[in-house]
């Protein structure tokens, strides 16, 4: 029986595994990986969960719903400071991306400050 799987393929499965992701907080993937998958990507996927999760808080305990989302926005802050700090070490060592590396660390600066100030916002209101 022949693979099907390319090395492509095989390397895609990897994402989104624990092991990938202290890989990619620890800057040892590209720049492309680490800022389109890590910043991109994977919010693309958690975001649609924790709204399943506030939805069942919102039913279970509507009192308890803005102390969830205050939780939910900061351990997203504490992702995407992290992330920064990848995104940025990554980027310094990639030349090749020119312009767009700074780009990269742009975004993901200020990604990180919106939101952190709502978590503050947040905060303040309960």
């Amino acid at each position: 029986m022949t693979d099907h799987y390319s090395d492509d393929d095989e390397a895609r499965r990897k994402h989104f595994k624990p092991k990938w992701f202290l890989a990619l907080l620890r800057s040892e993937l590209g720049l492309g990986e680490t800022f389109w998958i890590g910043g991109i990507g994977a919010p693309l996927v958690s975001i649609p969960i924790f709204f399943f999760l506030m939805l069942i808080v919102e039913i279970v305990s509507p009192a308890s719903r803005d102390y969830f989302l205050l939780a939910i926005n900061i351990v997203i802050a504490l992702y995407l400071t992290v992330l920064l700090r990848a995104v940025a070490i990554t980027a310094i060592k990639n030349t090749t991306a020119g312009i767009w590396r700074w780009v990269a660390i742009i975004y993901s600066a200020l990604n990180m400050l919106g939101i952190w100030y709502y978590v503050l916002v947040l905060a303040k209101a309960i």
